[in-house]
């Protein structure tokens, strides 16, 4: 019993800790595909600046070129499409 005991008190960090890991590498690899493969809007003639929250850190930003309404921080610098009809400003 009290080394089932000390193995699962070790098991289960160790087990958290890996999970852990492979979350992190899994998020740094989406973004890096993403990147390669998916077009920024932020840099596209199309997507422009479609309205602002008066309360909050919201904005609207609008692709005209498929009349598609995003919503997003104003901090964010990146949202990434799969955009054939991508044109850069």
């Amino acid at each position: 019993m009290i080394k089932l005991y000390f193995t699962i008190k070790v098991l289960v960090p160790v087990a958290i800790l890996t999970l852990g890991i492979l979350f992190i590498s899994f998020v740094l690899l989406k973004s890096k595909l993403d990147s390669i493969f998916k077009k920024n809007c932020y840099k596209c003639k199309h997507y422009n600046l479609f309205d602002v929250a008066s309360v909050g850190d919201g904005c609207r930003y609008k692709c005209s070129k498929f009349d598609r309404i995003d919503h997003s921080g104003m901090n964010t610098r990146v949202h990434y499409e799969k955009c054939n009809e991508f044109e850069s400003k």
